[in-house]
């Protein structure tokens, strides 16, 4: 019995959307949807905790090294004057940034200083015109210093955070003091010094002697100025004078004779010898014992007014002295009044007060009558003008 492949063909098991008329995108969406999957519950007290802040007041104490502290910016204020005057070194604002604010703002302002020795940055606008050398080096180092603080303050907080590196790479103390400037409050205070014409010794001996004045300030020396008058090359050296000498007197003149001196001089005395009078303690003072009170006045005073102690007690003649307990520039001419606290104690001091006085003056705190009115003559002290009794 032969036998035959066949194949027995029927219905197509796959209907396509053509089939049905409609298109993919229909059928799509005639399709059912696919089960949701159930979420899955948070476990409770897992949840991870979140960092510190970056940049915050914890976060610089903990992990930046920021381990200095200020409770205000002013105890930071002084306590930069003070490491500064310590070590000798100035400390200067290289940068400082703002924090623009964010979502999270946990810093406000960030301050950096550097070392002078290093350079603040920034460019010059000065040219320099000439390349002499001075005796005194650049203060700029260049390979720079590693002196660095940084200071950061935090919203709501009065507190400062610093970072401070202390290395530097140059001697200091005395050694840096030539690098320094004065303070503007002591450069101030000698230049009030300085329009009282007090000398420049005494200036620098009263910034020596205060304790509160800064290294640079103390160890400072005065420098002659440079544009101070020198003698100039084409001065020529005089020359003897054409004009015809003047006369001499003749060696044969006639001398006085020695027996008409001998016969025309008065005769001693036979009368004793009159007692001198005792100085007075208020007696005028001679030339040589006011000179000091005249180079004490043109120290400390302008060429018109003198020096005179505030206080009555307190007559020393001594610069210092009138610097420490006070005094005074008084116009003997015009202010009779205050002169040496000849009114502290009793009105009858005022040396203008006195009866028939027409010209007075006060010497180192007291009255002295210089001339009086007509009828009147001075007292034998100097201190009163008496009546001429007819």
């Amino acid at each position: 019995m032969s036998t035959s492949r066949f194949r027995i063909t029927g219905a197509r098991s796959h209907i396509t959307s053509g089939d049905l008329g409609i298109t993919t995108s229909e059928l799509h969406d005639l399709a059912p949807a696919p089960p949701a999957r159930p979420a899955k519950p948070k476990p409770v007290g897992t949840t991870r905790p979140r960092g510190l802040p970056r940049g915050s007041f914890e976060w610089d104490l903990t992990r930046e090294g920021y381990t200095e502290r200020w409770p205000t910016l002013t105890a930071f204020q002084q306590w930069l004057r003070d490491e500064c005057n310590k070590n000798c070194i100035e400390l200067r604002v290289h940068k400082k940034e703002t924090n623009t604010p964010t979502e999270e703002h946990t810093w406000v302002t960030k301050t950096t200083y550097v070392c002078t020795r290093k350079g603040t940055g920034g460019t010059k606008h000065y040219d320099r015109k000439t390349d002499r050398e001075f005796k005194i080096a650049s203060k700029r180092l260049e390979d720079g210093c590693k002196c660095c603080l940084t200071i950061k303050s935090y919203p709501r907080m009065d507190e400062i955070l610093g970072l401070y590196r202390a290395e530097h790479t140059h001697p200091i103390g005395d050694l840096n003091i030539i690098y320094m400037h004065v303070t503007p409050e002591v450069r101030m205070h000698m230049m009030e010094m300085l329009r009282m014409r007090i000398g420049a010794d005494h200036v620098l001996r009263s910034i020596q002697e205060d304790p509160t004045s800064a290294c640079r300030d103390v160890f400072r020396a005065p420098v002659p100025s440079k544009r101070a008058p020198v003698p100039s090359k084409r001065a020529q050296e005089p020359h003897p004078s054409k004009r015809a000498p003047e006369p001499q007197p003749s060696k044969r003149a006639p001398q006085p004779s020695k027996r008409a001196e001998t016969e025309h001089a008065p005769a001693p005395s036979k009368r004793a010898p009159e007692p001198a009078p005792a100085p007075s303690r208020r007696a005028k003072r001679d030339m040589p014992e006011q000179n000091p009170i005249d180079m004490v006045s043109s120290q400390l005073c302008p060429a018109t007014l003198s020096a005179c102690p505030i206080s009555s007690d307190n007559l020393s003649r001594d610069v210092n002295m009138l610097i420490t307990h006070g005094f005074e520039c008084v116009d003997f001419r015009t202010d009779l009044e205050s002169c040496g606290g000849c009114g502290l104690s009793d009105a009858s001091h005022v040396c203008t007060a006195i009866d028939g006085m027409s010209s007075v003056s006060c010497v180192s705190g007291r009255c002295q009558v210089n001339a009086c009115q007509r009828g009147f003559i001075p007292s034998a002290d100097g201190e009163l003008c008496l009546p001429v009794l007819d």
